[in-house]
């Protein structure tokens, strides 16, 4: 969407929440921008011994240079940052102001509002079991900080065993059994174990019984099996051995533990509120219910928020039969304000960062990436560039290119990580649900007297009685993590004093409706009023009467004042257009009354 600027209301203008970690993404392109560079160059000068020789610093150079400038890029996108105003998503799918309807997650919202209790998914499995033990207010939180600590729990557990699994096999295996184990376990970590914690948008899967009795196993009988699958041959001096799988798992680890902790502490920490203010009347009326929902869209347009539209969850608009004398209906409307943000960054700064308890263990995270970073950067110049030893290619430093690769993927994971949770916002809004149900009866009403009477009312009117209004008003502290990403509910608090000014704003219009059936309003008296006026004047004109001053005589603006300079309007009614006798109406050819046979008067 385009960026949307109001003068007159800044709160969208919403701080940049990357700006710390571009800090950490701008250093981190820098030390892989000039490694790679430096590496080219190296490259640059291997040619004239041959191709072969320069290509392994080319292609770690290129590799590291683009991962650098991927790094300035992001961070680079990430400097101005713009919220428009129809972000974040809604809570549920909208309707356009032509639609109506209802998509099946306002039922969600709706159940949530009747229920007045938030709803969350239930933890599944043994170890969920020990971490809901360990922090029960987790329940609470967002799904996406569940699924992230839920997915880093059990691969801190994964990487534990995995740990303790080769510590054993370490001890009990040759030098050159170990060397062989320390293949498996490098594989172990970068290709099964590191996977998992790509996503934690996504649930975490438990960890398997096979898993973990294959760990035992590798740990147990690997230092017996490896040299029989082996038959004692040496292992290759250029593959990572058992001390960097070790080391590469307590690093892993450590990183592990540190985005666990950057996730707690974004956590609720305390049961949130959860109640939404309801109230319920029954009213009657004699007009059509779409005006009851007519006026509530103009009241509720009256409160948007900073002049932007309700997000609209449900309509489901009255219908009347209009062939049916009586029927039933129905109708609601589900509404949300517009969410304003909660502004909790503005303020701070590199320093200040790591003395906040929600961001403190994010900027130690990028830290431990960027050192990370760094080790890898080491590694993989030592590789590239102790690979040609003068003479010939020398693989004795290629266990550095593994370990580089480690440390690569490591602060990649801690980079990206952290990118979840510095992608956190926080808003404010409110929730209406309006919801009206009757029965109707049609029945027409005429007002004046039938023989008398020259001016008379007819009206079909639509009799309501006894309807149901129900109106729900509740504010909701919502969050997401990422401009497009689905909202999440953390707390509802109940505003009942704006439910029953609500509610009362459509009684007093539903009172208020202009009828002659029931003259409640001041625009009834005034119609009566003037109906009386028109009909006494015309009767008093009559030659019975001698005639009088029509709209005069109870006209408030000519009470009391002297009417003997005004001209009369004389209305002269028609002969014999009503038999004397029963009082049907006559034509003027005819002679008798067709109901009673009296001889018309002459």
């Amino acid at each position: 969407m385009a960026y949307e600027y109001n003068s007159q209301d800044k709160r969208f203008e919403f701080p940049n929440p990357y700006r710390i970690e571009n800090i950490f993404k701008v250093i981190g392109a820098i030390v892989f921008m000039l490694a790679g560079l430096s590496l080219i160059f190296s490259a640059k000068g291997l040619f004239s011994n041959g191709v072969f020789v320069a290509l392994p610093p080319l292609i770690v150079g290129l590799a590291m240079f683009s991962y650098g400038a991927l790094l300035l890029t992001t961070g680079l996108s990430n400097l101005k940052f713009y919220f428009g105003r129809d972000q974040p998503a809604g809570l549920a799918q909208e309707l356009s102001i032509q639609e109506t309807g209802a998509y099946p997650g306002a039922t969600d919202i709706k159940e949530i509002l009747r229920q007045s209790a938030l709803i969350y998914e239930e933890p599944k499995g043994s170890v969920n079991g020990i971490l809901y033990s360990l922090f029960p207010n987790l329940i609470f939180s967002p799904l996406f900080i569940r699924n992230a600590a839920e997915a880093q729990f059990q691969n801190a557990i994964v990487f534990l065993i995995t740990l303790v699994s080769a510590l054993i096999a370490y001890v009990g295996a040759s030098p050159n059994t170990g060397a062989w184990l320390g293949i498996v376990y490098n594989a172990i970590i970068l290709i099964v174990l590191l996977r998992p914690m790509a996503n934690p948008n996504t649930g975490a899967q438990e960890i398997g019984l096979s898993k973990v009795i294959g760990l035992v196993l590798v740990a147990i009988l690997g230092p017996v099996l490896v040299p029989i699958l082996t038959q004692h041959a040496v292992a290759p001096i250029w593959l990572p051995s058992m001390d960097k799988a070790i080391f590469t798992l307590i690093a892993a680890l450590i990183a592990i533990a540190i985005f666990f902790l950057a996730v707690v502490a974004q956590m609720v920490k305390q049961p949130p509120q959860a109640s939404a203010g309801v109230v319920q009347d029954s009213l009657s009326m004699n007009c059509q219910p779409m005006q009851l929902f007519d006026e509530l869209e103009r009241h509720l347009q009256k409160n948007w928020e900073s002049a932007i539209p309700n997000r609209i969850y449900s309509r489901q608009l009255p219908v009347i039969n209009s062939s049916s004398k009586n029927g039933a209906f129905e109708g609601e409307i589900l509404e949300e304000t517009q969410p304003v943000p909660i502004n909790t960054l503005r303020d701070m700064t590199l320093s200040s960062c790591f003395k906040e308890e929600k961001y403190r263990w994010l900027a130690i995270l990028n830290s431990f990436g960027l050192l990370s970073f760094i080790a890898s950067v080491v590694l993989m110049t030592i590789f590239a560039k102790g690979l040609y030893n003068g003479s010939y290619l020398d693989f004795s430093d290629f266990t550095y290119g593994f370990f580089g690769v480690s440390m690569w993927i490591l602060g990649k994971f801690c980079f990206e990580h952290g990118n979840y949770l510095w992608s956190r916002f926080d808003f404010v809004s409110k929730l209406i649900w309006v919801e009206a149900k009757g029965s109707y009866q049609l029945s027409q009403i005429n007002f004046g007297r039938y023989l008398d009477d020259s001016v008379k009312s007819q009206k079909e009117v639509i009799n309501v009685e006894t309807m149901t209004l129900r109106v729900w008003y509740a504010e909701i502290s919502t969050t997401t993590f990422g401009k497009y990403q689905n909202r999440a509910i953390l707390s509802m608090t109940a505003c009942t004093d704006d439910a029953v000014v609500l509610k009362e704003h459509l009684a007093d219009f539903a009172k208020s409706q202009s009828i002659v059936v029931a003259p409640t309003s001041e625009a009834d008296i005034n119609r009566m009023s003037s109906m009386n006026q028109m009909n006494s004047a015309i009767n008093k004109s009559s030659p019975r009467t001698h005639g009088t001053h029509l709209g005069l005589m109870n006209n408030p603006e000519t009470h009391g004042q002297d009417l003997s300079d005004q001209v009369p309007v004389i209305i002269k009614p028609k002969k014999n257009m009503f038999c004397v006798k029963c009082g049907e109406p006559l034509q003027d050819n005819m002679l008798f009354c067709p109901q009673c046979g009296t001889k018309k008067e002459s």
